[in-house]
């Protein structure tokens, strides 16, 4: 066998360099493929993510759970710390009136209130607000110094779900 013989059983016909090319186009678009699956995967996650945030304020509205994410958030559980080490289940009707209390301890006619009664499992859509605590009459300036200090104490905590069931917690202390 000659150098030139042996060279032309040796090289690859050109089916076989197409072959070879579409078998490396085939393996790219795979990669490819998979790579923008995991990253849409990724999106779609971050954009039905909640996020659940408390508001404080000193008259009207004392405390309002605020969802500022882009998906609905399943309200796991809702608790209070109060000042004494009392933890309170705001997912619990007969505890919110306790809460009211704790915040405007030392303040006298404070009038009718209203509280907000979440429920386990309850759904806060994106960009909603739900209000907890509101009170119907304006404070004086030494009755909202007052209510600026009972907030200090209280520590809320609300763990929830988005729709992917991944959990979050959110961990606020009243005002500093």
């Amino acid at each position: 066998m000659t150098v030139e013989d042996a060279a032309s059983v040796s090289a690859l016909s050109s089916t076989d360099v197409i072959a070879i090319a579409s078998a490396l186009i085939a393996l790219i678009s795979l990669g490819l493929a998979a790579w923008i699956g995991r990253s849409q995967s990724k999106h779609f996650r971050l954009s039905s993510k909640p996020l659940l945030d408390l508001t404080f304020a000193t008259s009207g509205t004392l405390v309002e759970l605020e969802n500022h994410g882009f998906g609905p958030a399943a309200i796991e559980t809702f608790t209070a710390k109060t000042i004494g080490g009392e933890i309170l289940d705001l997912l619990q009707t007969d505890q919110l009136p306790k809460l009211t209390a704790e915040l405007v301890d030392g303040i006298q006619n404070v009038g009718p209130n209203f509280c907000g009664s979440l429920s386990h499992e309850g759904i806060l859509g994106a960009g909603r607000t739900f209000p907890i605590v509101r009170i119907h009459r304006a404070f004086a300036p030494n009755e909202v110094e007052q209510v600026r200090q009972n907030f200090r104490g209280v520590e809320f905590t609300v763990t929830y779900r988005c729709i992917y069931g991944i959990r979050q917690t959110t961990r606020q202390e009243g005002f500093r």
